[in-house]
């Protein structure tokens, strides 16, 4: 988040939210949601005021191996910037991670 600190009233705020929800012994499903605000006003009118927003969405599938301590994990995140002073800086992406974990 880009901001002088010339800035006043600058705010924070984040909400997070996530479940999990087991389909059946070896397998579960998995949902989170991350959504972060900043805003503030400059102490004069030369500078510009912060209001962006940070989003990020994450679904995804854990399978427990059976008859081992091992697991694979498939999930997918979407984020998205906003940034309402500066449309140009807003941005979308999207990534599909798979992460295999062995334990001996």
């Amino acid at each position: 988040i880009f901001f002088y600190p010339s800035y006043t009233n600058v705010t924070h705020r984040q909400g997070v939210g996530a479940i999990a929800l087991p389909i059946t012994a070896a397998l579960t499903a998995n949902v989170s949601y991350v959504d972060q605000r900043w805003g503030g006003e400059a102490l004069n009118t030369l500078n510009q005021s912060i209001s962006q927003q940070k989003t990020a969405f994450t679904g995804g599938i854990l399978y427990n191996i059976p008859n081992t301590n091992s697991s694979v994990n498939f999930f997918s995140t979407y984020y998205q910037y906003k940034d309402q002073v500066m449309p140009t800086y807003n941005w979308n992406q999207t990534r599909q991670n798979i992460y295999f974990t062995v334990k001996f």
